[in-house]
């Protein structure tokens, strides 16, 4: 499958995604019809009314094919530069002109099935190095996962708005589907796809 942008999307098979490399995954239960076992309790009215949900961020046609899941092909300059961002990222990209929301929990025997975060996207300008994002980070001790949207040509080659994940756990330091691990369920949306809807300053927030 391949995008207006150029990005071409290999539909594999769920059992066969670099996830299951992963060797804690190697006697999984897990199956691609697999849905959240619980869902956030705030409606979507609880949410400012002007925000809009994001439209068509999903490939078109329908996505892959139940049994599949899109992966995007990469290339060699793509794996560089991917190598070089994660490098960055390590320990920490704080940097300095950064805001947080931090939310702890407390230790003890509960477990968490979860987590959600509604955030408006934009496609703002960045120079040289620079990248911006709008992200959510699940931290455990000196291990981490983020997830949410990112502008930064250093990483994906240009400066559009696209949705990512970076996984910090151990010695593994990287972005999307380069880290084993994170198993992909959605037929219709991959990692490093472009948002096209992004906010306006002023006017409408997506």
């Amino acid at each position: 499958l391949q995008n207006n942008y150029g990005d071409i999307y290999d539909c594999v098979d769920f059992y066969k995604q670099p996830a299951f490399d992963h060797p804690l995954l190697k006697n999984h239960t897990f199956h691609f019809q697999m849905k959240p076992t619980s869902l956030p309790k705030r409606s979507r009215d609880q949410v400012s009314s002007n925000v809009s949900k994001p439209l068509n961020i999903g490939l078109k046609g329908g996505g892959c094919p139940v049994g599949t899941v899109p992966i995007r092909r990469t290339t060699k300059e793509d794996l560089i530069r991917e190598k070089l961002a994660s490098k960055i990222m390590t320990p920490a990209d704080d940097t300095g002109g950064a805001d947080y929301a931090i939310v702890e929990t407390i230790d003890g025997p509960n477990k968490y099935s979860g987590a959600s975060a509604v955030l408006s996207v934009y496609q703002p300008d960045v120079v040289g190095k620079q990248y911006s994002a709008g992200r959510m980070m699940i931290q455990n001790g000196p291990d981490s996962l983020q997830v949410g949207w990112r502008v930064d040509p250093s990483l994906f080659g240009d400066a559009r708005t696209r949705l990512f994940i970076y996984t910090n756990a151990g010695q593994s330091h990287c972005f999307n589907t380069n880290c084993p691990g994170f198993v992909i369920v959605d037929t219709e949306i991959p990692l490093g796809q472009v948002i096209e809807k992004v906010s306006i300053r002023g006017g409408t927030s997506l």
